[in-house]
């Protein structure tokens, strides 16, 4: 059986990117990055994915009327791309039903907290503002709800 075919979801900086895209380049993890999807122009992250080779395409949210319409544009890259599992790491944008059923159970978020504490943006902000001694990360499975799948 061949590699799993993925897409990563970015915004920002791409460390998760990174973290990835190397697991994958050294057999780590048996995982294909067929595509860099990201919403924000001049992101590092598109950077990051040039150096390693990782096809990019920018889908700018704001020429969007809906937050359906942006959604229906990424199943529509992802299908073109022959993706079967969506990795969101560090991708700023809520999705909607649109996307959920094109990948049902399918799309990954990780989340830079321990859910179900600190959920939304600025996580991280979140936790120390409650003082807490014990942080980490959580992968889960998107749902309709934020932060809030198994």
């Amino acid at each position: 059986m061949g590699k799993l075919p993925i897409s990563i979801l970015a915004s920002g900086t791409g460390t998760n990117f990174q973290a990835i895209a190397a697991a994958a380049k050294a057999g780590r993890l048996d995982a294909d990055i067929r595509l860099l999807l990201c919403n924000r122009p001049g992101a590092v992250v598109l950077d990051k994915a040039a150096a390693a080779a990782v096809p990019t395409r920018v889908v700018d949210h704001r020429r969007f009327d809906s937050r359906e319409d942006f959604d229906a544009e990424l199943l529509r890259l992802l299908g073109e791309a022959g993706v079967e599992l969506v990795v969101m790491a560090g991708f700023d944008r809520l999705v909607t039903p649109v996307l959920l059923g094109g990948f049902r159970q399918r799309i990954i978020n990780i989340h830079p907290a321990l859910l179900p504490a600190f959920r939304g943006a600025d996580a991280q902000a979140q936790a120390a503002d409650y003082g807490v001694t014990l942080a980490g990360a959580t992968v889960h499975i998107v749902d309709e709800e934020v932060d809030h799948g198994p």
